[in-house]
Formats: C-alpha cells, sequence, structure tokens
C-alpha cells in the first residue's frame, strides 16, 4: 500500500502484514527523506521468510524516479535496500523470486524523465546484486511483467501504448 498526502504529493510506502484469519500483525512505512517519496508496485514473499518490494523513488522535482527495491524480514525491518542510479527513469512493477532463490524484477525504464519508456527487466542475487538487466522493446508507454516457466526460461509480458 502507498500512502499520499495530496496536498504536496509527499508519498511514503506502508506495508500490512495480516495473519491467516484477516488480524493485522504490524505496519511499517518506508521511504526517504525525498520531497515526493516513494510508492510500492509489487511485492513478494521469498522462501527464507522476507518479503521483497518493488517501487519508485520519485526526484525532487517531480519530473523523473528511480527504481527503489527493497528487502525485509518478517518483522517488516528492512535488511537491504537498492536503488537504480543513473540518468535512467526506472520504474519496479513487478518482483519475482525465481526456483534458485535469484529476484526477478520487471517494469520500465526510460533514458531520461521526458524520454518514452520501454519494457525493462533484471535478474537480481539473492542479496540484491545485478546478474543481468535488459530494456527490450520499441520506445512507448511501457511496462513489463516477467514470470518464470517450470523449465527456468524468463517469459516476459509487454503491454506498450503507441
Amino acid at each position: 500500500s502507498t500512502t499520499m498526502d495530496y496536498g504536496n504529493q509527499a508519498s511514503d510506502i506502508v506495508l500490512f502484514k495480516l495473519d491467516n484469519t484477516g488480524g493485522l500483525e504490524w505496519t511499517r512505512s518506508y521511504g526517504s527523506a525525498a520531497p515526493l517519496g516513494e510508492a510500492a508496485y509489487g511485492v513478494v514473499a521469498t522462501n527464507d521468510g522476507s518479503f521483497v518490494l518493488g517501487a519508485t523513488r520519485f526526484s525532487d522535482d517531480g519530473l523523473g524516479s528511480t527504481g527503489y527495491l527493497l528487502k525485509i524480514d518478517a518483522n517488516g525491518d528492512t535488511l537491504w535496500t537498492r536503488i537504480w542510479p543513473g540518468p535512467e527513469a526506472t520504474w519496479i512493477a513487478h518482483v519475482l523470486e525465481l526456483q534458485n532463490g535469484d529476484l526477478l524484477i520487471s517494469g520500465s525504464s526510460a533514458p531520461d524523465a521526458g524520454s518514452s519508456r520501454r519494457p525493462y527487466i533484471a535478474r537480481l542475487s539473492p542479496g540484491g546484486f545485478d546478474l543481468w538487466d535488459l530494456t527490450l522493446g520499441a520506445a512507448g508507454r511501457s511496462a513489463a511483467v516477467a514470470i518464470e516457466s517450470p523449465n527456468g526460461d524468463i517469459v516476459e509480458l509487454s503491454l506498450i501504448h503507441i
């Protein structure tokens, strides 16, 4: 869940953990002091009992964004964070844990804040380190979601607005 303060357009990521009867176990807020904050779009429970959140951190001027990944333990405490640096505007829409424990993230990326987005996919180690990443397809307002097939192949689905 993401909370927004529409008066100043700030946002932080808020995660609620519920038990199997719907009872609230805990609530945690994640974010930075960035003026426009963050928004989460994907979360996955990992085999080690942790969670990985895929998010976007908005630039101070509101014109760009940076990919933002957080791994938290079962109590909601942050284990590590990963921020995508550089001129590319990255949006993480989906997070998946692969059969071997690696992470697969997908979303979109643009060379700069004013450019058209292209589908983006990356494979990371369980610790959040790059194994590979790709920007695919034609430019447009794009997003990607990826899955792993039973034999370990990666299949990506992209939506491209032309």
